[in-house]
């Protein structure tokens, strides 16, 4: 943490971004790293920058289950049904990798069951599907 405050104090960039469009704000928030996601947005990150697969820390935080980190990203009024370019949201991504108190707190935030990816699949038919594989 000592070293992202000095890196932030001496005027980093917040939005520098890696060949695949990371930036700072992205790799915190897959490693679920919340103090330093707590820093970056301190410093004015932006919530809704998308790397080249069009994902957002929410989305991200979402796929690696980081409970903490997607809490703090929605205190922040993260934009729920951001899609990445399949068209998924922080939800769809919740639910497809099991991380149950995500897909709580996503929901108990607003998140749109109904969502649809670009296959316009939803949630339901997701889990029909699902649940048919693993009979």
């Amino acid at each position: 943490m000592e070293v992202v405050r000095e890196l932030l104090k001496h005027g980093d960039k917040l939005e520098s971004a890696n060949n695949d469009g990371w930036i700072p704000l992205n790799i915190a928030a897959q490693e679920g790293h919340v103090e330093v996601v707590r820093e970056l947005l301190k410093y004015g990150a932006k919530l809704e920058s998308e790397n080249n697969d069009g994902w957002t820390s929410l989305n991200i935080a979402a796929e690696e289950g980081h409970v903490e980190v997607v809490r703090e990203l929605l205190r922040h009024c993260a934009k729920l049904e951001s899609a990445n370019k399949n068209g998924w949201t922080p939800l769809n991504i919740a639910f497809q990798n099991g991380h149950v108190e995500v897909f709580r707190d996503l929901l108990k935030y607003g998140a749109k069951l109904e969502s649809a990816n670009n296959n316009g699949w939803i949630l339901i038919k997701t889990a029909a599907e699902k649940l048919a594989e693993s009979s």
